[in-house]
C-alpha cells in the first residue's frame, strides 16, 4: 500500500467522523425520507424530465415531455432506485401516468387534485403562439406529439380534470384548429414543418404552452453550434496528437459559424469547454436558439466504418436531421449513414430543434486524414448550412 493511499485513506476516516458529528449536531443535513405512496407532490425543477413507468433505468423516452415548476400529482407506490456506474438515481411514479426524478419534486400538504379548465386564449407574438389554459389546480399531464406525422397534432391528456367538450378553427400561422374530448386538448397544426419546439410553464395558476414557429427563412434563424468536447475533455484521438476530435470540431463549427452569419442568419458558437451537453443545451435554450447543432466526429473498432450520421431525440427533429446527413454526405461525396433516434442531452430539448451531427470517422485513417484538412472541413460546413438553409 503506498504512503499517498494510506494518506488519502486516513483524510476519509476523518471527513467521516466530522460528518457524523455534523448530523448529530444539524450542520450537515441528512438526506430527505422517501415520500410515501399517496402523498400529494409538486414539481420544484423548472422543468422536470419524465419517464416510462414501465422502465427503471435514467434514459429518457423521446414521446416523454418535462412538467414544469409548480405542476401538482399524487405518488403511486415506493421509491424507485437505480444504480448505473456507481452512482444511484431515484424516482417515483405519479398518478398521470409518468415515472419523474425524485430531485424534481417534493412532498406537500394532501390535496385532492380536482381540476377544471374554466377557458383557453390562443394569442401568437413574434415567433411564438401562446395557448393559455385557466387552471383552478395545477395538475399533471401527459403529451403526444405527432408533429411529424402526417396527422400533423399535439395533445394534452390532462389527470383528473373536467374540460367543456367541442371543437374550433383558428388559424395562428402555426395551428388551424384545435379540440377538447373530455381530458384531452388537441391541437392541430396547419402545416408539417410549422412546429420547431415548445415549453410549458405556469402563471399562477395558469397553464402557458408557448409554441416556436418555423422562422421561415435563415435570415431569421437563430442558431447555436456546440463545438463537442473541449477543454480537458479531448475526444476521440487522432494519429497527429495536435488534432484530436475536440481540435477537428473546433475548427468545423468555426468553419460553419462563418458559413450561416454569411447567409444571413443570427448565430453563437457555445463557449463549452469542460461542460457537459447538459449545460450547453441550457446555453442555447437561454439564448433562445432557433436550432441547435453540435458538431462531432465518430469512432469505431470497425477500421473501415466510414460516413456522417446525424442523431436527434425528438420526433419532430426529424427532418432536419435527415436533410443534415443526406447535405452533408453529398457535399462531402461521403457515405450517408442516415439520421438517427438516441438519447445525447445536448439534444434533449423540446424547446428547439436540435441535432448532433458525427462528420466522419477519426478510426478510419483515409477519412481522418481528410477532417484534419481545412478545405475538407469548409465541405462539411457548406453541407449543413445547405442542409439549413432548405429546412424553413
Amino acid at each position: 500500500m503506498s504512503k499517498s493511499y494510506k494518506t488519502h485513506n486516513a483524510i476519509r476516516k476523518l471527513m467521516a467522523i466530522f460528518i457524523s458529528a455534523a448530523l448529530l449536531t444539524g450542520i450537515v443535513p441528512q438526506a430527505s425520507a422517501s415520500i410515501r405512496d399517496g402523498a400529494t407532490i409538486q414539481v420544484i425543477a423548472e422543468q422536470a424530465m419524465t419517464y416510462p413507468t414501465t422502465t427503471r433505468t435514467n434514459v429518457p423516452h423521446p414521446r416523454y415531455y418535462p412538467l414544469p415548476k409548480g405542476t401538482k400529482d399524487t405518488v403511486v407506490g415506493n421509491r424507485i432506485s437505480y444504480t448505473r456506474r456507481g452512482e444511484t438515481f431515484h424516482y417515483y411514479n405519479l398518478a398521470s401516468g409518468v415515472r419523474i426524478n425524485a430531485d424534481d419534486i417534493e412532498a406537500i400538504a394532501p390535496a385532492t387534485l380536482e381540476n377544471e379548465i374554466g377557458g383557453m386564449r390562443i394569442s401568437r407574438e413574434g415567433n411564438f403562439t401562446y395557448v393559455t389554459l385557466r387552471m383552478s389546480e395545477q395538475v399533471s399531464y401527459k403529451v403526444v406529439n405527432q408533429a411529424g406525422s402526417a396527422e400533423r397534432k399535439i395533445s394534452f391528456t390532462f389527470a383528473n380534470t373536467i374540460a367543456e367538450s367541442g371543437s374550433r378553427s383558428y388559424d395562428t400561422g402555426m395551428f388551424e384548429r384545435f379540440s377538447w374530448h373530455e381530458d384531452t386538448l388537441t391541437l392541430y397544426i396547419r402545416e408539417s414543418n410549422a412546429f420547431w419546439g415548445y415549453e410549458a410553464y405556469y402563471e399562477g395558476r395558469n397553464l402557458v404552452f408557448k409554441f416556436r414557429h418555423n422562422p421561415g427563412s435563415i435570415e431569421h434563424a437563430r442558431i447555436a453550434i456546440d463545438a463537442g468536447h473541449g477543454g480537458r475533455d479531448r475526444g476521440a484521438p487522432g494519429r497527429n496528437p495536435e488534432f484530436h476530435e475536440a481540435e477537428i470540431n473546433r475548427l468545423i463549427a468555426q468553419e460553419l459559424a462563418k458559413e450561416l452569419t454569411n447567409r444571413g442568419a443570427t448565430v453563437t458558437v457555445i463557449k463549452g469547454e469542460n461542460r457537459d451537453g447538459h449545460w450547453r443545451r441550457e446555453r442555447a435554450e437561454t439564448w433562445n436558439a432557433d436550432l441547435l447543432i453540435s458538431i462531432h466526429c465518430n469512432s469505431a473498432q470497425n477500421r473501415n466504418a466510414t460516413g456522417t450520421e446525424v442523431y436527434f431525440f425528438h420526433g419532430f427533429n426529424g427532418n432536419t436531421a435527415s436533410r443534415i446527413a443526406r447535405e452533408t454526405s453529398r457535399s462531402l461525396e461521403s457515405n450517408n449513414r442516415g439520421a438517427k433516434v438516441s438519447y445525447y442531452n445536448i439534444t434533449l430539448s423540446s424547446q428547439m430543434r436540435s441535432v448532433l451531427i458525427e462528420t466522419g470517422f477519426m478510426s478510419n485513417q483515409e477519412e481522418y486524414r481528410k477532417l484534419i484538412q481545412r478545405r475538407y472541413q469548409q465541405a462539411i460546413a457548406k453541407g449543413i448550412a445547405d442542409a439549413v438553409e432548405r429546412s424553413f
